[in-house]
């Protein structure tokens, strides 16, 4: 799911931004510990500003995109988030 829905994202981008040619989208699976890397983004345009525009709005809808399937568990077991297992 989560790939899909990078692909998704990476091509919303693409067709957004002209001057965006490659936008790559890694997102861990499984266990994340906190601290530990859960997002990459790389994205090359031919003008900087293009990028950022594009980064900022591959941030906004990845966090609303990915968000939705996470659980967050603490110390003690007891957990919040959306998934079920």
């Amino acid at each position: 799911m989560v790939n899909i829905e990078a692909e998704n994202i990476k091509k919303k981008i693409l067709s957004e931004f002209p001057d965006v040619k490659s936008v790559d989208i890694i997102h861990s699976t499984g266990i994340v510990s906190a601290g530990e890397i859960s997002l990459l983004v790389f994205i090359s345009a031919g003008h900087r500003h293009q990028a950022i525009q594009a980064a900022a709005r591959l941030s906004s809808s990845s966090k609303i995109i990915f968000r939705s399937g996470q659980k967050e568990i603490f110390e003690d077991d007891s957990h919040n988030g959306n998934n079920s297992n």
